[in-house]
């Protein structure tokens, strides 16, 4: 009776310890999708914004040169 008890103790444990380890598993595993996805997307918008600067910063340097030869 009491080697029964115990198994279905053991049996019990193990299967609250698997339970605990897959919900770790599967939080860990949404995390990092959430981490990659909000990564690429803010990498994007950086890359956007930096292109318009860049962009941005060839017109003024355009329209300065252009004023620079019209002086000279």
């Amino acid at each position: 009776m009491k080697f029964k008890k115990s198994m279905k103790n053991s049996m019990l444990l193990q299967i609250i310890f698997y339970y605990l380890i897959g919900n770790f598993l599967f939080v860990l595993f949404l995390s990092s999708i959430f981490y990659y996805t909000s990564k690429y997307i803010i990498m994007n918008k950086e890359i956007e914004y930096t292109n318009e600067n860049v962009i941005t910063t060839t017109r003024y340097i355009a329209l300065y040169v252009d004023k620079l030869k019209k002086y000279n």
